[in-house]
C-alpha cells in the first residue's frame, strides 16, 4: 500500500541550530500515528514542515505520490492534507452550521461564488448536514461558536478541518485544554470520520497516545529515536530516557 504522506530525511535548522534532523517517516491510508517526545523535541516543527507552514532546510516531502516540498499550505490542503492547531481557529459570531458551511464551500467548486446566496448551494448544505451528524454536532448546529464549551469548539474545528475531501489530517495537541476522557472522545471522532483517513497527532498524554495510535514515532532533540507499534515502542528503554531522564543499565 502506497503511503499518502512521506517525509524523506527532512531537516530544519535555524541559525545553525537543528530543530529536526534527518527525519524519515510515512503514513499509510487509515494509519493513526502518534508523534511523541519531550518539550523541544521538534514535534510541532515537523507538523509545520509536513503542512507547508515552513520549508525544510533539506529533505523531501511527498503527498499522494507528488513532491510538495515547496508547495504552499493552501495547495497542499486542496490535495487532501488537513491541519489543526493547538488554538481553535473558528468564527465565534457564526453558528456551528455556518462555520462548517464556510469550510465546505472553501473546498468545493463554488468557493469563488462569494455573492451566491447560501440557500441555493444545496450540495454544500447536504455535506454540512452529513458532517453535523457524523461529528455529533446536530443538536448544537444553530448555536454561535462563541457560546460553545471549549471541548465542543475543538470537536467542531476538527470536523471543519476534514470538511473537504482529505487523505491526511495533522492534529497538533488535539487535547490541549481537555481532560483525557474528552481527548479520547475527540480522537475517536476523528478516527471514525473515514477509515481510510491517515492521522498523525501530537499529545502529551503518553498513555492516551499509546492506546489510540497504531504506530508511534518518538522524537528526541529533533531526531527519531524510536518508531514502531505501540507495544514495541512502549517496551524500549529510550522512552523513559527521553521523557524521564531515566538511563537503563545495558
Amino acid at each position: 500500500m502506497n503511503p499518502v504522506l512521506r517525509l524523506d530525511a527532512v531537516s530544519k535548522s535555524i541559525g545553525g541550530v537543528h530543530i529536526n534532523r534527518d527525519v524519515s517517516l510515512s503514513l499509510a491510508p487509515g494509519e493513526r500515528r502518534a508523534l511523541l517526545g519531550p518539550n523541544g523535541a521538534g514535534k510541532t516543527t515537523l507538523m509545520n514542515l509536513a503542512a507547508g507552514v515552513t520549508r525544510p532546510t533539506s529533505g523531501r516531502i511527498v503527498l499522494d505520490g507528488r513532491d510538495v516540498t515547496r508547495m504552499p499550505v493552501h495547495r497542499r490542503a486542496r490535495r487532501g492534507l488537513a491541519r489543526t492547531f493547538q488554538i481553535t481557529n473558528l468564527f465565534p459570531a457564526l453558528t456551528v452550521a455556518e462555520n462548517l458551511g464556510i469550510a465546505v464551500q472553501a473546498g468545493s467548486a463554488h468557493r469563488f461564488d462569494a455573492l451566491r446566496p447560501w440557500s441555493t448551494a444545496r450540495s454544500v448544505w447536504a455535506r454540512v448536514d452529513e458532517l453535523l451528524e457524523r461529528g455529533g454536532l446536530t443538536r448544537i448546529k444553530d448555536v454561535a461558536v462563541g457560546e460553545l464549551a471549549y471541548g465542543e469548539q475543538r470537536r467542531l474545528e476538527i470536523v471543519a478541518a476534514v470538511a473537504r475531501p482529505s487523505s491526511v489530517v495533522l492534529l497538533d495537541e488535539p487535547g490541549a485544554g481537555l481532560t483525557s476522557e474528552e481527548t479520547e472522545e475527540l480522537l475517536t471522532l476523528v478516527f471514525g470520520l473515514d477509515p481510510e483517513l491517515a492521522v498523525m497527532f501530537i499529545d502529551h498524554d503518553v498513555d492516551l497516545a499509546f492506546r489510540m495510535a497504531t504506530r508511534v514515532t518518538l522524537l528526541h532533540q529533533g531526531e527519531v529515536v524510536a518508531d514502531g507499534t505501540p507495544d514495541v515502542v512502549r517496551a524500549l528503554p529510550v522512552l523513559d530516557e527521553s521523557y524521564l531522564g531515566v538511563v537503563h543499565d545495558a
